[in-house]
């Protein structure tokens, strides 16, 4: 029965990551990877236990204390505070004790992430085709996801796995064939990014290859804005709202990040070395929205688009933590970065991702790709960090 509770876990666990469509709105989301923490956690405490790591607990406190300190200072509220707090506390105890649960490598857990990641991907595939022959309509891939950036950045570690274990063991060649045509397929400028970092990380293991790795991604970056209409528009209208500062005349997914932009440096002008506070960013964002170029011409649906999640998280770190939070950011990617483990780069290439295009704390594949970063890290295989 053990054996069986803890497989029921690993495969629920991993599913759930892909589960961020599944959800019903009651006042708030309630997603499916809730109500898996819940049942999981409650399955796993007879046998377990539930642990929380010194270190853990302190960076919550912080987290906590900055959200307080906002809130007695006016630039956060107390609802958007504690559901911040609350799912990044739930969401990140139940990993780390996902992993202490598992009497199984990080490999075997990783392999499995990568055949739902390919199935996920298949779907995706199979979705597309139907829609263009039976719909006669061409849609861009996003599986069973709510959007494709969101898609690609889910599978884009699988991706990275895959080719690895192509390229090192001959492994895996279909699978990660699938998974690359699906995020091609996808249009999502974060696919076409994900694709670059991981042709780079291919290359970049000592100097030569760093250096073949740069022009590599110059020459597949040149490619990728020449044919994709898409990724062509994004970028030239990324230019043009920098240079002019208004969003008017830009697509919806530029508007979207240079708007958060914009907030989270007012944010971030005003309180410079603590933020608003963790949540805050939904109160910036009704402070400092109508001062924006242009934002007048866009429908009130628009005005509100990623009022909570900054549209990635170096914008919501900036709004909410500022320079104390970019400097732990920046400590933890640096201090668990392991560049000689697949895992880690796979988990890393995820983090840059999300720092580009995705500012919400507690996605349900966030903190596995944390757990999968710190447990590959150096460190904690016990390797000195030159190594």
């Amino acid at each position: 029965m053990a054996i069986n509770i803890r497989s029921f876990v690993l495969y629920t666990t991993i599913i759930s990551i892909f589960s961020e469509a599944l959800f019903v709105r009651y006042g708030f989301d309630i997603k499916a990877f809730y109500l898996v923490l819940i049942i999981n956690t409650l399955l796993i405490i007879p046998a377990h236990s539930i642990y929380i790591h010194t270190y853990h607990f302190i960076l919550l406190c912080l987290l906590a204390i900055s959200g307080i300190i906002g809130i007695l200072a006016g630039t956060n509220d107390l609802i958007p505070f504690l559901f911040t707090i609350t799912g990044i506390s739930a969401s990140s105890i139940y990993y780390y004790n996902f992993f202490k649960y598992q009497n199984i490598s990080i490999e075997k857990i990783f392999n499995l992430y990568f055949h739902i990641a390919y199935l996920v991907a298949l779907i995706g595939l199979l979705i597309f085709c139907y829609d263009l022959i039976i719909g006669n309509e061409l849609k861009y891939v996003k599986s069973i996801m709510l959007e494709p950036a969101h898609y690609c950045a889910a599978v884009m570690p699988a991706l990275y796995y895959g080719l690895q274990r192509t390229l090192q063991e001959r492994e895996h060649i279909w699978k990660s064939g699938i998974i690359l045509v699906s995020i091609g397929l996808s249009g999502s400028s974060v696919g076409f990014v994900g694709l670059l970092l991981i042709l780079f990380f291919l290359f970049a293991r000592n100097i030569k290859g760093t250096i073949l790795g740069i022009i590599a991604v110059s020459l597949s970056f040149a490619f990728i804005y020449t044919f994709s209409d898409k990724f062509n528009l994004r970028v030239d209208d990324t230019l043009r709202a920098i240079q002019t500062g208004a969003v008017d005349e830009v697509n919806l997914s530029t508007y979207s990040l240079i708007k958060n932009t914009f907030i989270a440096t007012e944010s971030f002008k005003r309180n410079p070395l603590l933020g608003g506070g963790l949540g805050s960013h939904v109160v910036s964002h009704e402070k400092f929205v109508d001062s924006i170029p242009g934002i007048e011409m866009l429908p009130i649906d628009f005005i509100e688009l990623n009022s909570k999640d900054a549209s990635s998280l170096a914008n919501r770190v900036v709004s909410e933590l500022g320079i104390i939070g970019v400097i732990f950011l920046l400590t933890f990617l640096y201090y668990f970065r392991n560049k000689n483990n697949a895992f880690n780069t796979a988990a890393f290439i995820y983090f840059l991702l999300k720092l580009l295009r995705n500012g919400h704390y507690f996605t349900p594949e966030t903190y596995f790709f944390v757990m999968v970063f710190v447990l590959t890290s150096a460190a904690a295989m016990g390797k000195p960090r030159s190594n």
